[in-house]
């Protein structure tokens, strides 16, 4: 296997939204922030340290990621080519399993967290302190 590594500085993008990605990525190290856009702006509705893999739409199915991920630290980023990933899942049924189960957990997480409304703020202590006085 040839497997790459590269590195990112914080603030950086690990993988655009709706990019159909090449590659397997998988954090060595750092932390990355899972992003949806939703209304006008993009929500954070996950972090992903080391170990954590992204990427697999693009590797299995030619289809592109939903999200964005931008590093919030520097992050070193493990690369595997999608040629070698479906070499891999060919030989080894297990991986093509455990990424299937993989992407189909991401999408319900990412519809149920879209379908959520935001918490009315209530004032309270300080705040409400304030408007008293």
């Amino acid at each position: 296997m040839n497997l790459q590594s590269s590195y990112l500085a914080t603030g950086d993008c690990v993988l655009k939204a709706n990019e159909i990605s090449e590659q397997l990525l998988v954090i060595g190290s750092g932390v990355v922030s899972v992003q949806l856009y939703s209304g006008n702006n993009w929500v954070e509705v996950a972090r992903m340290g080391p170990g954590e893999v992204l990427g697999e739409e693009g590797v299995m199915d030619n289809k592109p990621n939903g999200a964005q991920f931008i590093a919030l630290s520097a992050v070193k980023v493990l690369q595997l080519h999608r040629d070698e990933v479906r070499q891999c899942m060919g030989e080894r049924s297990q991986l093509r399993a455990s990424l299937t189960r993989l992407q189909m957990v991401r999408q319900q997480h990412a519809r149920s967290i879209l379908l959520q409304k935001a918490p009315t703020a209530v004032p309270g202590g300080f705040l409400k302190w304030l408007r008293h006085h």
